[in-house]
């Protein structure tokens, strides 16, 4: 009976996954509202870490904005707006622009620049995602006191992602980012979490 019952939950989470994807199953994933806890190491530092984060596509225009807080170290702020391109029937690439803030202890700084996102739908209802972005920094300093001034420099990130969609409107989601920034440190950040679909 008990395995009857975890066949039957399984069979209605796929055909779940595989009605939510519908036709346009990438355009799907990203028009969301998620939320994702995780960590987040800076600099060799680990803290846990939350995101809340917004996308949203309407024909090729793509756009999407997030929000990062790691406890005590770190709070970053970035907003993407692109143009989407149909690959095939089951694959998406996204050339965008994106602006970031970043503040991490004593430094903040903001970063413009162009990056690519790039989903292919692995199977009903599993998109999987590839983001990287480059940028130039600007109106950099310290807040230790001091107000110093930073020379401009780069900002580069890569990404992946994993958007599942368990039912029409609801999504598991998995994330892992990589970033350098202008004082030359590294960040990590790994996130679980879920989606709702609108």
């Amino acid at each position: 009976m008990a395995i009857r019952h975890s066949i039957a939950v399984a069979v209605a989470l796929f055909s779940g996954a595989a009605c939510a994807a519908g036709a346009d199953p990438i355009a799907a994933a990203n028009n969301a509202l998620s939320y994702s806890a995780g960590w987040r190491n800076t600099a060799g530092s680990s803290n846990a870490a939350l995101n809340l984060s917004a996308s949203t596509q309407t024909g090729p225009l793509y756009s999407a904005a997030a929000a990062t807080y790691s406890f005590g170290h770190t709070l970053d702020f970035d907003v993407k707006i692109g143009n989407a391109v149909a690959v095939g029937n089951v694959a998406q690439i996204t050339p965008y622009l994106g602006y970031e803030h970043h503040r991490w202890e004593s430094v903040t700084y903001n970063a413009i620049g162009a990056g690519l996102l790039a989903q292919y739908e692995a199977m009903p209802g599993v998109t999987i995602g590839a983001d990287g972005f480059i940028g130039r920094t600007f109106s950099a300093s310290t807040n230790d006191g001091s107000d110093t001034a930073l020379s401009p420099s780069y900002a580069a990130a890569v990404g992946v992602s994993l958007d599942y969609a368990i039912v029409p409107h609801v999504h598991l989601t998995a994330s892992y980012r990589f970033e350098r920034f202008i004082a030359k440190e590294n960040t990590q950040t790994a996130m679980l979490g879920v989606a709702y679909a609108y």
